[in-house]
Order: structure tokens, then sequence, then C-alpha cells
């Protein structure tokens, strides 16, 4: 007998019954045994009833060849019987017992998250998200043959998401995981997180959500992932605006076509079999750069993105020749069958109402000349040419062309057209459509928070981070407006510091009261700060705003009802160098300039990213390791560049200038504090700025320099 295997953090880990056990051991495989033939021959309750004792003894005991433990079994005999409670509870407690022997049970975490999310099981979604995580965790380590399969279906399902770089870090083209591919999954996933001062990971929830609806309507047993291409989409963006079905027995299709048949005597029968299924998903809410379509044709097996030429039956796109009377009846066929198309597309894109419009008015320039002709003749117009009906009409001496040539050259030049436009769309929309969306935010109303951060280095060494924001009073106050709750709120800031692979290093809270008078000072609340505590390295800021209601209860003041939330991350900050032999700057803190300012700094932070010509602007740093000459002092140079972009006016482009000044100083202390003044009004036909601040040591010629950006506005 083999015992069961799972994989935790690459560790494989063989669990075994204690060496006083033998026979038990022996008694509990061929219960396990018995419970899986019965499991295997339908009889689920007969299974659940032999496995119960053994998994209230052992929740984790497995036997080979049989895969899965009992808690495994015994969720899915009760999961079986519709019993979905026992199942889950089952399920659950399987994996909290073998993490408790550093393990991870994979089938039952995998049962475990799809059912609580096929069931939508809202209040069992904290635990499922970390079942998930546990099982991307382990990508990569060896595991057993089912394992494997489990884990490949649950990155298939997500792969698509992650940037082309990442894919070929997390398999290879043969599906074979690479060593780290569970700690780069982890990280990814630790990026996307929307709410970073939350426990759970909602970006997750959500994604769960998304995969259990494609399953249940986009399946397909053809894919790695299970899905069909509509269950991709859907995945990477959510349920579309609107879904169009296309109908090839529409009233007026079917119409033409028995017109078609009476009037030139071709047998040419085309019926709603011979179409393949089509989809039309329109997204023109919710993904930015919008809107975009999706066109999904049947192909026989699943639904694949296609074009609308896919959805035309193969024999009609071949033997397109006017001179015979077969190849002439399938065109006269096609364009009804593309102005049936596109009639049904054309209220959805551009793309095709302009197509649909160019076949309806050619149709139509053929319908004025048949109803032409049959006055001419006196009666309806039957011909017994060799060509088509609509070849024949335009062939008529004495009848007038129209304005595109006859049938087949016009189809010609449609469908080439269609086939080209079609394609070049494709790929523009690839390009411009986001690999994967969000909306777990746009269930709450938005909070339009600005912030910006600067690194300062302190005495330790270390990097300290401070970050600085504020918010337009009108959104603060517009919920209250009409509202008999208390005008004052409160604003909760969850600062979460994480690092290089994402994980929490440090969290913090500030709770500010707002009160409501502040709407008489201005139209943005005055800027608030929060000092991150100091780190090395590479790391990652998140920060979180809500803002609620200001309620009282037995005598205290207190969070009421949630209004708004709003985020802002700051990824991928590298600490500032603490070798005092390099020369170091901190970044640049913009400050509304006051001369009077009590504090250590000549003004208060300015957050935002635009500026007005009369706004103050100062832009205070710090430097850091200045070398001495022999007599104990520094001598260095503060030079800033101004690059701004002017209005070239109406008939003129848009030109960029610069302007250079600089100063040199001296001091006594290895860091110096400076700052530097701009009065923007002497750029009153600027667009954009980019100040640019370099200290050149003047001792050891080391340079350093840094950056900041604005927008400039005239109110």
């Amino acid at each position: 007998m083999e015992m069961g295997r799972w994989q935790f953090a690459g560790v494989l880990v063989v669990l075994s019954l204690t060496v006083g056990r033998v026979k038990g051991q022996s008694e509990d495989s061929l219960q396990l045994v018995r419970a899986f033939q019965a499991y295997q021959a339908g009889r689920y309750e007969v299974a659940a009833a032999t496995l119960q004792p053994l998994f209230e003894e052992q929740p984790v005991f497995q036997i080979r060849p049989i895969e899965g433990s009992v808690a495994y079994w015994l969720g899915a005999a009760y999961q079986a019987q519709g019993a979905i409670e026992e199942a889950l509870n089952t399920w659950q407690q399987g994996v909290r017992s073998a993490l408790t022997l550093g393990a991870v049970d994979v089938q039952a975490a995998d049962a475990y998250v799809a059912a609580v999310f096929q069931q939508s099981r809202s209040e069992r979604f904290t635990e499922a998200a970390f079942f998930y995580q546990l099982l991307l965790r382990i990508a990569g380590t060896p595991m057993l043959p089912d394992e494997l399969q489990r884990l490949r279906r649950h990155v298939a399902r997500m792969i698509f998401l992650l940037p082309d770089v990442l894919q070929q870090r997390i398999w290879t083209r043969d599906r074979r995981f690479l060593p780290d591919a569970g700690a780069r999954l982890m990280q990814w996933w630790a990026q996307q997180d929307p709410l970073p001062a939350t426990p759970l990971n909602e970006r997750i929830v959500e994604h769960l959500q998304r995969v259990a609806y494609a399953e249940q309507h986009y399946a397909s047993d053809r894919t790695e992932s299970g899905l069909d291409e509509r269950g991709i989409v859907y995945v990477r963006l959510g349920p579309p605006s609107r879904i169009k079905k296309l109908d090839f027995y529409s009233r007026e299709l079917q119409q033409a076509l028995r017109r078609l048949r009476r009037s030139s005597g071709n047998a040419l029968i085309v019926s709603e079999s011979d179409f393949a299924p089509g989809e039309l998903w329109l997204y023109d809410r919710f993904v930015p750069g919008g809107p975009y379509y999706f066109l999904f044709v049947y192909d026989g097996n699943l639904y694949r993105q296609g074009s609308v030429l896919d959805l035309i039956p193969p024999h009609l796109r071949v033997g397109l020749d006017g001179d015979t009377g077969r190849g002439g009846a399938k065109i006269d066929v096609l364009l009804e069958v593309l102005r049936a198309v596109y009639r049904q597309l054309a209220p959805y894109h551009l793309d095709f109402s302009d197509r649909y419009i160019r076949v309806d008015n050619y149709l139509g320039q053929l319908e004025e000349i048949r109803i032409q002709l049959e006055r001419n003749i006196g009666g309806e117009l039957y011909t017994q040419d060799k060509r088509s009906d609509n070849s024949a009409l335009v062939q008529q001496e004495g009848t007038p062309f129209t304005t595109e040539g006859t049938p087949d050259v016009f189809l010609r030049s449609l469908l080439a057209e269609t086939e080209r436009e079609d394609a070049l769309n494709r790929a523009e929309m690839a390009v411009r459509i986001p690999r994967q969306q969000s909306r777990w935010l746009d269930q709450k109303p938005r909070l339009p928070v600005v912030a910006r951060v600067a690194r300062f280095l302190r005495t330790d060494g270390r990097t300290e981070n401070l970050i600085y924001w504020a918010a337009p009073v009108g959104a603060l106050l517009q919920d209250l407006a009409a509202s008999t709750k208390p005008a004052d709120f409160l604003i909760d800031l969850q600062v979460v510091r994480q690092r290089t692979d994402y994980r929490v290093a440090y969290r913090t809270s500030q709770l500010y009261q707002i009160p409501s008078r502040l709407s008489e000072q201005g139209p943005v609340i005055p800027a608030r700060s929060v000092t991150v505590p100091a780190d090395t390295g590479v790391y990652h800021i998140a920060l979180q705003w809500d803002q609620y209601t200001l309620a009282q209860r037995e005598g205290k003041w207190q969070a009421g009802e949630h209004l708004k939330t709003s985020v802002a991350r700051f990824d991928s900050l590298q600490a500032l160098r603490a070798d005092p032999a390099v020369l170091e700057m901190s970044d640049l803190l913009p400050l509304w300039y006051d001369p009077s300012a009590s504090d250590t700094l000549p003004g208060r932070p300015y957050p935002f990213t635009r500026l007005s010509p009369d706004v103050p602007l100062a832009l205070y740093f710090e430097v850091y390791h200045l070398t001495f000459r022999p007599d104990d002092r520094t001598r260095y140079e503060v030079a800033y560049e101004v690059r701004r972009r002017e209005d070239g006016g109406l008939l003129r482009r848009d030109r960029e200038v610069q302007t250079r000044s600089s100063t040199v100083y001296e001091g006594t202390s290895r860091t110096a504090r400076e700052y530097v003044v701009l009065d923007l009004r002497a750029w009153e036909r600027a667009k954009e700025l980019e100040v640019v601040v370099r200290v050149r040591d003047l001792v050891s010629g080391q340079e350093v320099s840094r950056s900041i950006r604005f927008e400039v506005v005239r109110s």
C-alpha cells in the first residue's frame, strides 16, 4: 500500500498513520476501497455511510491507486445526493486538516472552490478564495496526475489575463509548470487586489464568480480551460452590455429567397441549418476606450471569435461566377444573406452599419431597375437567361447600370473589403482592449482622492515615505446635502506597505473627522499626510480611503453608513541609497508656498497633478551624503530646468520651451534641505510642465536629479 501525497510550498509530504496501527491501516484501506466502489456504482448513501467513521478519525487518509482523500470522496458522495452544505463542510474540514500537517488537499480544495461559486455561497467566498490561493501556490511542485490536471485547469482559466512575459514564466508551451510558477501567480493576484486594506482579495472573488458563470453557460470539453472563447471573454471583461444572437430565418430574408426562386427559377435552396450560429457581444460601458465588439461563430465544435464571412455557409462562398446559372444564383442569395446579417448587426457598431447601407442601397438600385423593366414589359419579369435574375437585370439593353457595377463585381468587392476590414478591426481591438477588466469598485461610489508619495532618507539609513492627499469638498458633501444625517463625517485611511513579492509588511490606519464647514474654506479639504515607516529594497504602498457618515451611539461618535471608497497604489518604489559615499536626493515635494509657515516646511503639501498660474508653487527636497572639503564645508550646485509645452495658438503647433537656472551653495552639514519657488504667471501659455532639479556635489563631482510633472489649467 502507498499512502497519498499532497504538495505544500514545494515540499513533498507523505501522509502516514502511526506505526502501531498496521492492522487498522489495512481495515481503513479496505473501507476506502469499498466506499469508492459504491460511489462509482452510484450508491452514494452507502459510500457516505462507509466513509463517515473513517473521516471522523482521519480526514486526510488516502490510498493508491485511488486519488483523493477520505474528505474529498465523502464530500463528493454528499454532493451527489444534493447535500451541498454537508459536502462543503466536509471538504472544508479536509483542507484544514491537511494544512495542519503542512499539506494541501488539492481535490478537496478544488471541489470546495467550485461548489461555493457555482452555488453563490457568498458567506463562504473568503474561505474559497483562500483555498484557491493554496492551489495556485503549489504550481510548479511535484503532484499526482489528477491534482496536476485540476491545477492546470485553474491556471488555464486565468493565464490569458496575464502579460505575455509573465505567461512565459508560468509554464512552457507544453503546459509544464516552471519551478517558481506558484510564487509568480500569487504575486500577480496580490497586485490586482482592488481593496488592499481588507484581508480578502476581492478581485479573486470576482474572477471565480465569472469562471463559475462561464462554466455554466459557455462550457466546452474541447479546451484546456473547459470554456469556449465566449467564456474566455466573459472571464476577462465580465458580462457584455448587450448580446445579439443572429437570426438567419428572419421574415425579410425568407421572403427575399422565395422571390429569387420564383423570379429566376433557380433551385438553390438555403436553409437555416446551413448557417453557423453566431453571437455579437457589445461592450460599450465599463471597459475604457470602447465601444468594443466580439463576433463569435460556432464552428461545429465550439464558439470562436470570427468574422462576418464565417457566418456564411461555405458552399455560398465559392463558385461565384455571374456567367453561370448556379453561380449567379449564389450571388443573388449571398447578397440577400449579407443584407440580412448586416441589418441585424448595424445597430451595434459603425463597422456594420456602413456595410448594411452599402448593400441595402445596391439591392435597392436593383429593385428600381426591376420595377422599371416590369413597367416597360407590362407585367412581371421572367428571365430565361442562363445568368442570375439580378445579373440579367443590369445587363438588359437600355436599362441603367447600378453605380457599383454588376452583382458579381459588387459582391467580390464587398467580400474582399469585408475580409480586410474585419481582420484589421480584430487586430486593432486585440491591442486596444485590456486583457482584463475588474468592475468590483463600480459597485460603490468613488471618492475622488488625489495622492502623491515622496521618499526621504532618515539618519538610520532607511527610506521613509511621506504620503499626502486631498479631496474635493463638493464630492465629500454631496451625499449629505439632502439628508438628515449629521453634517460631519469620517474618512478612514488604511495604508499597507508590501514587500517585493507583495506580502504585507506593515499596516496602519488613520481616522479624519471632516466638518461640513470646510466648504467655506475652499473647493478642497486641506492636504493631509501620513508617514509610512522606513523600508529598504523594492516595495509597494497601497492606500484605501473609506468615507462614512458620523454616527452617535451610546454617547460616542463613530463611523456610520459607508458612503464612498477610493484606492491608490504606488508600485515598485525603490528605497533611497544609504551608502554615505554615494550622493542621494529625496523626491520633489510640491508645496503651496507660504513663507510665513511656522512648521519646518515653507508651505503645505500640494498633492494635485494640475496647476493654475495663481498657485504659489514651491518644490522642497533634501540632499544626502555631500562631501566635505578640507575646511569641513560642503559646496554644491542646485540647477533646475523647466520644460514646458506651450499653446501655439489656433494655427500653430504646440512648442516645447525650456528654462534653466542654477545656484551654488555652501554648508556645514552632509545633508542639505532646499526648496525652489516657481512663478507660474511667467508662463501664461504653458499647458504642461516638467520640472527637473539637479544637484551636483562640487567636491566629489557626483550628480543626482529628480523630476515632477504638472498639467497647467487656467482656472
